[in-house]
């Protein structure tokens, strides 16, 4: 009966299977009897169960089918997840129909136990060969080597781009390095183009002063010849003047030399020695 079926599940699907192993420990004991009245053919509750499993695996299929033309295998969490559903959903599947195999097989060598027609037993081998047709054109195309192509392109496609992605990730480490070396290189160029304005500017400064401070002493050394030409001039006049003043003493001198008065010979020589005085002092003023 189903409700004695217990409530375990195979791969998540919630199915219930306890109840093929009740039905065949029932049917294959050395005792022969019909089915208790009341409880239900087990290859109508299997056959709705394979019924479910192959329309769930059509569907997973065709899901399959449409990732794996439209996405990269390798790389689609969406395929993977449906891939690993779908090969689960088979196995449970297989497993199903080698139950319903063994029913069938059960109830064709033990037709004086089970109470089927040729017709009914025929449409039980026919159910049982479309549900396996389906489980083999799903299985056959997920082990083809057409899928198996897609897969491994799918898979170097993936390793292709996981390398170009490292390649280029390598690219930009190096041009960011070389951006930041080159930015390096150009603040401590202009560093040291700064310090060599700035020594330049200093040396400048120091030229302007140098040259201020030549200009001034240049300045005071013409002031200071101005002033001693202005003395020599000065000097010049008066050696002039005393020159003029001494070829008249002398022409006087000279005259009183003529002469034989002690007193004008004393006088003559005081006024000699006053002039030399008074030249003296004034070359030394």
């Amino acid at each position: 009966s189903s409700s004695s079926c217990s409530s375990t599940s195979n791969n998540g699907s919630g199915k219930c299977h306890l109840h093929w192993s009740v039905w065949l420990c029932f049917h294959g004991s050395t005792r022969r009897f019909p089915l208790p009245v009341g409880m239900l053919d087990p290859f109508d509750i299997a056959k709705d169960e394979v019924q479910a499993a192959v329309q769930r695996a059509k569907q997973m299929h065709e899901q399959w089918r449409r990732l794996l033309e439209t996405e990269n295998t390798s790389e689609s969490r969406r395929f993977l997840d449906v891939h690993k559903d779908l090969v689960g959903e088979l196995e449970q599947l297989d497993f199903d129909l080698q139950e319903v195999e063994k029913s069938i097989t059960l109830a064709e060598t033990n037709r004086d136990r089970f109470p089927l027609s040729d017709a009914e037993l025929q449409a039980r081998k026919e159910f049982l060969r479309s549900s396996r047709a389906v489980y083999q054109e799903v299985r056959e195309e997920l082990s083809s080597r057409r899928t198996a192509a897609k897969m491994e392109d799918d898979r170097r496609q993936q390793l292709l781009r996981h390398r170009n992605e490292e390649s280029r990730q390598r690219n930009e480490e190096f041009q960011r390095k070389a951006v930041q070396e080159d930015d390096a290189w150009r603040q401590e160029e202009h560093q040291m183009q700064k310090k060599l304005l700035a020594a330049q500017d200093d040396e400048l400064v120091a030229l302007h002063n140098s040259t201020v401070t030549i200009n001034q002493i240049a300045h005071a050394f013409n002031e200071e010849v101005k002033t001693h030409n202005e003395m020599l001039e000065e000097l010049d006049e008066a050696m002039d003047k005393e020159m003029g003043r001494m070829h008249n003493l002398v022409g006087g001198v000279g005259s009183l030399l003529k002469t034989k008065n002690r007193w004008q010979i004393y006088a003559v020589m005081i006024l000699i020695l006053l002039f030399a005085f008074m030249l003296a002092l004034f070359i030394l003023t």
